[in-house]
């Protein structure tokens, strides 16, 4: 992973044009992506979703990411998610095993 904060736009690219392009990026992109606040998924691409075995990427907005994560690396994600809640300093990305098709533990 690494943090594009400070990263010029492409070359005559506005910011709505860059959006556009962003967006197709992680839309496209082979690997799976996703975005949640506090543990809950607040968007999945295409590829995250075909990951976990469901049809369309909505089906994973709303739903807890601890569902989808083993049990042995659980207190490693929850450590991280507790700690931005806080406020405090986590990692931006870490390895852990999950769970790749839906199961009744998606909660």
């Amino acid at each position: 992973m690494r943090d594009e904060s400070n990263h010029k736009s492409p070359p005559g690219r506005g910011q709505p044009a860059e959006k556009g392009w962003f967006r197709t990026l992680v839309e496209r992109s082979p690997m799976g992506i996703s975005v949640a606040r506090d543990g809950i998924t607040l968007y999945a691409n295409p590829s995250c979703a075909r990951l976990f075995g469901y049809d369309h990427p909505g089906e994973l907005v709303g739903t807890s990411q601890l569902g989808r994560v083993a049990p042995e690396s659980r207190r490693q994600v929850t450590d991280c998610i507790e700690r931005r809640r806080r406020g405090e300093p986590a990692p931006l990305g870490y390895d852990c095993l999950l769970y790749t098709s839906p199961s009744p533990r998606d909660s």
